[in-house]
């Protein structure tokens, strides 16, 4: 019995000893950046785990920062919109950049109303992205609507994870011997994506046009990219456009400047679109969101900086090429920072040099301007096919080559219903579709 009992305590003792020890390596190491534990350079200064846990961190970070000036949309602005741009509103405001990668439109929603619960915020700025008024996307497995505002229950269990967990644990072992890598993403403590090693990530792709590829394939057979694509159910309603109109008019009852824009993704993106039949989706698109901006909050407006002009028809470096950087983009559908740089100063109305160098960049939508802005893309757009059938061929084969996947995709999904392109059965069907669309293509 005594035996038995001296086993205890030390069984116990034991599990105490490792629990205590895992708590202070965790804390020490903060390696979701939870704690607010000093950052030492080659000991935990770069966060390895930080792109894995990103909504949980983010929800946090927007608890210990209290920001009164946002940016939200997915990781286009993520990686783009810098929070410490001159033209944000400051005077002694904190500002943080709070996108969330592949985020749908209700995610963006949530932390903003789970920003404005932390601490009232006086300006909101969002990337709008068309992918994310797919009511097919759900919500990102790392979403956790209990972490964050009015809930609020959640994040106790992530603070007591990330201190006693073996998850915790690993990341902490992963930031310890990970200092001296070459870091694939990093974020600043505003939540801004750190971009300093981006081009070595784009070039271990294989360059420029070579990430482009690889992202616009994913698109083509991906559950969450455009084979499924629509903004409606069946009976015509959409709860993301919903949400949209639940986010004009949280901002505008609770006094928030609010500006609203449209991503710029590079013109070979739109064709891509066009090519698979969603061009009149994407305007549809466009249209709806300025029609509940004039009849909800008229206050607000709409930037459109897609489209066809100086910095989205950016020249591509030629396949294989890994030496020749861009100046605008990434890829095709992520923008640099000196892209959003530019987004910035034209959207809040801060620098005439600007507004002068880079006239067609940008335009203001309204209701009653919006028909003219589309009659000019359609023009554009049928110039810049002409103009890159070196693009067109590199869609073809893309669509080829992902054509299997995309098949085994639609059958193992088949709640949801693909696009009118993907359901033509014949070829034939495929081709001749192809060819009204972009006579070009065949």
């Amino acid at each position: 019995m005594n035996t038995f009992q001296s086993y205890l305590k030390k069984l116990s003792f034991t599990i105490i000893f490792l629990l205590t020890l895992t708590a202070v390596i965790n804390a020490l190491v903060d390696p979701f950046e939870l704690f607010g534990s000093p950052k030492i350079e080659g000991f935990n200064r770069l966060k390895p785990e930080y792109h894995k846990h990103v909504r949980m961190i983010k929800a946090h970070q927007v608890r210990l920062r209290k920001p009164e000036v946002l940016i939200i949309g997915s990781s286009r602005a993520e990686l783009g919109l810098d929070p410490d741009h001159p033209a944000l509103m400051k005077a002694d405001s904190v500002s943080y950049n709070l996108a969330l990668s592949s985020a749908n439109i209700y995610e963006i929603l949530r932390y903003i109303q789970h920003a404005h619960a932390v601490n009232p915020l006086k300006q909101v700025v969002i990337g709008l992205d068309f992918f994310m008024f797919n009511i097919n996307k759900l919500n990102e497995p790392d979403f956790d609507e209990t972490r964050i505002a009015p809930n609020n229950r959640g994040w106790h269990k992530d603070i007591v994870n990330s201190f006693l967990s073996i998850d915790g644990l690993s990341a902490s072992v992963s930031t310890l011997t990970k200092q001296n890598a070459t870091p694939v993403s990093h974020y600043m403590p505003n939540g801004f994506k750190d971009d300093s090693h981006h081009w070595n990530a784009i070039q271990k792709k294989g360059g420029h046009r070579k990430a482009t590829i690889n992202n616009e394939s994913y698109t083509l057979k991906a559950l969450d990219g455009f084979v499924f694509f629509t903004t409606h159910n069946n009976n015509r309603k959409s709860p993301t456009y919903e949400h949209f109109k639940q986010i004009l008019v949280f901002c505008k009852t609770n006094h928030i400047d609010l500006r609203l824009f449209i991503s710029p993704e590079h013109a070979r993106k739109l064709i891509l679109m066009h090519t698979i039949g969603l061009w009149g989706v994407y305007e549809d698109w466009k249209l709806t969101m300025t029609q509940l901006i004039e009849s909800n909050t008229p206050s607000y407006s709409l930037w459109d900086f897609s489209g066809f002009n100086q910095i989205t028809t950016e020249t591509f470096p030629v396949l294989g090429d890994k030496k020749t950087e861009m100046r605008w983009y990434w890829e095709s559908s992520h923008y640099k920072k000196e892209t959003g740089d530019i987004i910035l100063s034209k959207l809040l109305n801060k620098d005439e040099t600007v507004k002068n160098k880079y006239p067609n960049f940008g335009i203001l939508l309204s209701p009653q301007t919006i028909e003219s802005k589309f009659e000019l893309d359609r023009e554009q757009l049928e110039a810049y096919i002409e103009r890159n059938p070196k693009i067109i061929e590199e869609i073809k084969k893309m669509m080829a080559d992902t054509s299997s996947i995309r098949k085994r995709l639609i059958s193992q999904n088949k709640q949801f219903e693909p696009i009118v392109y993907f359901r033509l059965k014949s070829s034939k069907d495929k081709k001749v579709q192809m060819n009204v669309r972009m006579h070009l293509i065949s």
